[in-house]
């Protein structure tokens, strides 16, 4: 784990004391996996999906991040990921801080997110894949991360790159059937 995550929050919070100001994260990527006890890898930042309004609360993050030399350390852009619908209904409040209130994401809702960042990254990086092995998916919830890239990631497809994408999703779910029964 990247403690300086950690001391990065410590500050954060110890300002939002002192300015009497409040925030809620709802957290996904490593940082959710590591706070629910399912992964331990390093990570670099904080993927926050529930979006900050508050100017000066942005202005101390990447002020933060640039007196602590880990200018991404906050990642604003998952605001914009496309979520499980009502994944709020489903959150996980963790032990946080005062004046930050932090929830992750229910094991269903991180295991769709994953499979759908190892379908767009797969190229890429081989985290999500380790992840999502990490998280121990059971057979619905892998049905179910499935059907929400397939429902999400097609919704605008011809009907020609819809089957392309279903089969592409149906061999994501055999890769990972076959690594967890490893």
């Amino acid at each position: 784990m990247n403690n300086q995550l950690i001391k990065n929050l410590i500050t954060l919070n110890e300002w939002l004391v002192s300015h009497e100001k409040k925030i809620t994260l709802h957290l996904i990527g490593g940082y959710a996996l590591y706070l629910r006890g399912i992964e331990n890898r390093y990570t670099e930042d904080i993927d926050n999906i529930n979006e900050i309004v508050d100017d000066e609360i942005i202005n101390k993050i990447q002020e933060i991040g640039t007196e602590t030399d880990s200018p991404n350390w906050f990642d604003f852009a998952a605001t914009s990921i496309i979520l499980p619908e009502n994944y709020q209904l489903r959150l996980s409040r963790e032990k946080g801080f005062s004046h930050i209130a932090i929830y992750t994401l229910s094991k269903e809702d991180l295991i769709a997110l994953k499979i759908g960042a190892y379908y767009t990254r797969k190229e890429i990086t081989i985290r999500d894949f380790a992840d999502i092995i990490a998280i121990l998916p059971t057979e619905s919830e892998l049905d179910y991360g499935i059907d929400f890239v397939l429902k999400n990631y097609g919704k605008n497809l011809p009907r020609k790159f819809l089957s392309t994408l279903s089969a592409e999703l149906k061999a994501i779910r055999q890769e990972i059937t076959d690594a967890l029964r490893r």
